[in-house]
Parts: structure tokens; C-alpha cells; sequence
């Protein structure tokens, strides 16, 4: 049967075409071939070309788009509530840390996995970048209060102080200075914690003998979205008694950016080394085929057997050579071109 082919329902251009290999990760989220939140939310509300639905919004939302679940490592259910896949629900604390905030440690992860995030190299000897090795994990609070600390420094020290997207900091500080103005207290409320997957790839022409491969002009990413997200109630606490305040607001959905991929490269000087090797090797081994060829048919057809047998023994010749176009000489031109060609 035939393989199936994965279907692509998400497909965006780069702003004016612009390349992916300037990140920037305080800068203009289109600039470099970010995809902003409402282009990504108004795509997603639009998309009517399937007929399965998930249960939400009025069953409008395409199932196409999403994942049939979420990493077990995420999924919680516990005291404080349930958070999984669909309809989840959860007590936050204040005084409860609920998150062990970490980078992609790599040793945790199988050789395979790595490849995904590094390449081949980086993972075969374990050169992994320095920010990714001895990374202290830290706890984060769901709940906090901001004060005068919390905004000191430049945008981009806040930015990662607080976890917060760069091109929010201004509005924050903005609505905090209202808030002291007011007599009252800013809050701000992380929810959740994700991983973001975001990865260069490349654009292949099967049209072109050598399978023309592009690099540093696509990229794939991966993330989580919140679909009518409320808030029910807030509890407060003062001489050991609660007070429960029921809010009332209505539910909003959460769909992040898309940013391109930190780390953007072409070939480096081993891989392309390699790309030589495999080439020399499989050239060597491919006139070393044509040769052993040329030698056997030669061979059957200067023999004095009859002619039904000289077929017979020309068909497994002619099935290796078939084979070998087939599947060898595929493998040989991808694994060159994986590995950033010549």
C-alpha cells in the first residue's frame, strides 16, 4: 500500500520574503519570518475545510489543526484540578510554585530527539551549545505581584525576568504606572508552561536530478494554544479566613506568536566533508557496480547457453540495477543534500 503522506494545514509566507537567519529575539516578530497572533487566530477561525470539529466554539474549530493530545508531562491531575488535552480546570496558589522551569537538557533525551533539535553532529559527539549544558531549572510562581523590582532594568532584562513576550513590556509598565496611580496592585498570572518547537528545514526540488536543497528560507514550529480560557473565581486569604469572589468575565483564546528557529546555519565544515566522502564512496561502489555488470552480461551472452537461459540469468542482474536506482541512488543524493550538499 502506499506510504501516506502527512498533510501540511498550516502554511504561511515570510513578511516580503525575508530571510530566517537574522533571529532576533527583541526584535519585530515579522521581520524575521515570525508569524503574529492574530494572523495565526484569524487563520485558525477561518479554516472550513474539514468536516470533524472539535466540541468548542460553537463547533467552528477545525480538528485538522491540532494535535489529538498533549505531552504526558504536562498532563496533571491532582488536588488543586486537571489539566489535559481539552476542557481542564485548576486551583493556582500564590504560595505555590506549580512550574520546575528548565531548557531541553539533552541528556534526557534519545540520540534521535537531539538530531531534531541540534543535528546530526552535535548530537553523534555531544557538542551541544553552552546554553543548553549545566542549565539551573527554577521554580516559578503563577501568581505574582509586580512591583518596582519587577520592571527595573531595560525592556529586554524584563522581558526575561518575567517571561514575558518583548514586545509586551512597554504595555506592562504602562498599565503598572496606572495601577500605583490608582492605589492598586498589577498582577500578573502565568498559567501555563509549554515547550516551543521551532526548526529550520529545507526546501527540496524533486524536480532537479540532485534534489536541490534551500536553506535558511523555511521553518517549522510547534506550540500550544488556550481556546476559551475564563477565570471562574479568585480566593483570598487574611487572618486565616477565605473570601471567595466569583468573576465574572468572558473567555478569551490564547494563541501566541510563531517566532523562527534561534538557530539558523548552513553546513559546516565536517558535514560538508562528509557530503564529499559519501559521494566519493558511493561513486566507487556505483563503477564498481557498472563494472561487475558490464562483466556478467558479458559473461551470459559470450556463453554457449540457450537463449531462455541467458534471459533467465540477465533478469537478476537487471533487478539489481533496478534496485539500485530505485532506492540506492535516492538515499545516497538525500543523505548528501541532509547534510548540506556540495
Amino acid at each position: 500500500c502506499p506510504k501516506k503522506i502527512p498533510t501540511l494545514y498550516y502554511l504561511f509566507p515570510t513578511k516580503d520574503w525575508c530571510s530566517i537567519k537574522e533571529y532576533d529575539p527583541y526584535g519585530d516578530i515579522t521581520s524575521t519570518g515570525g508569524v503574529t497572533s492574530n494572523e495565526l487566530y484569524d487563520y485558525i477561525k477561518n479554516y472550513s475545510k474539514s468536516g470533524m470539529n472539535l466540541s468548542i466554539k460553537d463547533g467552528r474549530i477545525s480538528a485538522d489543526l491540532f494535535e489529538s493530545d498533549i505531552e504526558d508531562y504536562r498532563k496533571v491531575d491532582n488536588e488543586y484540578g486537571k489539566i489535559q488535552f481539552g476542557y481542564s480546570f485548576y486551583d493556582f496558589d500564590v504560595g505555590v510554585d506549580l512550574y520546575d522551569w528548565q531548557a531541553w537538557n539533552p541528556g534526557d533525551h534519545k540520540f534521535r530527539e537531539n538530531i531534531e533539535v541540534y543535528n546530526f553532529w552535535k548530537a553523534l559527539f555531544k557538542k551541544y551549545d553552552k546554553v543548553d549544558v549545566g542549565f539551573n531549572s527554577e521554580n516559578v510562581s503563577p501568581i505574582l505581584i509586580l512591583d518596582s523590582a519587577s520592571l527595573s532594568g531595560t525592556d529586554e532584562e524584563i522581558s526575561d525576568r518575567l517571561y514575558v513576550n518583548y514586545n509586551d513590556v512597554s504595555k506592562i509598565k504602562s498599565l503598572y504606572s496606572k495601577s500605583v496611580s490608582n492605589g492598586e496592585k498589577l498582577v500578573l498570572f502565568r498559567f501555563a508552561l509549554s515547550d516551543y518547537f521551532s526548526k529550520e528545514i529545507n526546501i527540496v526540488d524533486l524536480n532537479t536530478v540532485s534534489w536541490k536543497q534551500t536553506k535558511g528560507e523555511a521553518y517549522r514550529a510547534k506550540q500550544s494554544v488556550f481556546l476559551d480560557f475564563d477565570i471562574i473565581q479568585l480566593t483570598f486569604s487574611k487572618d486565616d479566613a477565605l473570601t471567595i469572589i466569583p468573576a465574572v468575565s468572558s473567555p478569551i483564546d490564547i494563541v501566541p506568536d510563531i517566532t523562527s528557529p534561534s538557530l539558523v546555519s548552513g553546513a559546516s565544515f565536517w558535514e560538508t566533508l562528509l557530503a564529499w566522502i559519501i559521494t566519493i564512496v558511493a561513486s566507487i561502489v556505483g563503477l564498481i557496480l557498472v563494472v561487475g555488470v558490464y562483466k556478467a552480461l558479458l559473461k551470459i551472452y559470450t556463453s554457449d547457453s540457450h537463449f531462455v537461459v541467458k534471459i533467465l540469468l540477465t533478469l537478476p542482474v537487471v533487478v539489481i540495477v533496478v534496485l539500485a536506482l530505485i532506492y540506492a541512488l535516492p538515499w545516497v543524493i538525500n543523505t548528501v543534500n541532509r547534510f548540506g550538499g556540495l
